[in-house]
């Protein structure tokens, strides 16, 4: 099985909706990261990081 990357979504994207966590393989998730739909996930305990990220757009 080949490696996730978790991203965090900021914005509504297909089923997901923001806030949601998903893993993507690596193109799919860079994509979504470069058109600032998501955001690498980060731990919960940082989630101020998501906030601020989502206040920018």
């Amino acid at each position: 099985m080949a490696d996730k990357k978790i991203v965090t979504f900021i914005k509504a994207w297909k089923v997901y909706s923001p806030d949601d966590v998903a893993g993507f393989d690596e193109t799919t998730a860079d994509a979504l990261i470069d058109g600032k739909v998501a955001v690498e996930f980060s731990d919960p305990s940082k989630s101020k990081d998501v906030k601020a990220q989502k206040d920018q757009k």
